[in-house]
């Protein structure tokens, strides 16, 4: 079941995020330390073509407990256009700023909009979509969280070289980001969750066991980090 934990105002999830870091993502322009990560077998042998995914932690400050609904994999954004307008909405990974998907680019009457992303075959982590009605941008956040059996299904961050190799900067992962978490019937906040350091390493091939470890992160130095796959 995928869990979608979002600032967008009416999901269908029970609470959404808002946000305490204002004004646009933080983009690759910016220094970033990396996690380096290398994948080999039992007999030390690097592997090309590992899958890798990672599962983000999130630690609520206020309460201990958030009830999340059962939810398809189809995410609604809903907004409100002033008077008719050239609408571009579109989907990003955190701090790469990969374009993920692209919802309109279209002009649209004044009056609410309900746009559907599919993402399904997305694999966690922090993203954040951007609205622009002609001058005016919105940029609000979305943590996609799902059970770890599915993340093969989804397109990785990465795959391993043939040296068995793949790197990754660590702002991707959102670490130190809090939110302001509030019902879907209000704005009003009722919880405040952060990400925390401790990420879990997602790594699958074909042919070999799904590793899942975790590993805690420093932001302000780069890490480097060798994983073992079974047969």
């Amino acid at each position: 079941m995928r869990k979608v934990i979002s600032c967008l105002a009416a999901l269908i999830v029970v609470i959404t995020f808002w946000t305490c870091n204002k004004g646009n993502p933080v983009g690759p322009n910016q220094s970033s330390p990396y996690l380096y990560g290398k994948v080999v077998d039992n007999q030390g042998n690097p592997i090309e073509g590992v899958r890798f995914h990672y599962i983000p932690s999130l630690i609520h400050v206020a309460s201990p407990k958030i009830k999340l609904a059962k939810i398809n994999s189809i995410i609604r954004i809903n907004f409100v256009v002033p008077k008719e307008s050239y609408v571009n909405l579109s989907v990003h990974r955190l701090y790469t700023q990969d374009l993920i998907a692209t919802l309109v680019n279209d002009t649209l009457s004044a009056g609410a909009h309900s746009v559907g992303f599919n993402d399904s075959s997305v694999t966690d982590g922090v993203y954040y979509y951007r609205l622009t009605m002609d001058t005016t941008v919105i940029v609000k956040y979305i943590v996609l969280i799902q059970d770890s059996a599915l993340l093969p299904l989804t397109t990785p961050l990465a795959l391993t070289n043939s040296s068995g190799q793949f790197s990754e900067p660590l702002r991707i992962f959102g670490i130190g980001m809090r939110f302001y978490v509030s019902s879907s019937q209000g704005p009003t906040p009722t919880d405040t969750v952060f990400i925390p350091n401790t990420i879990q390493v997602v790594l699958y091939k074909t042919g070999y066991k799904t590793l899942i470890e975790p590993i805690t992160i420093d932001t302000t130095y780069s890490v480097n980090k060798q994983f073992t796959l079974e047969k």
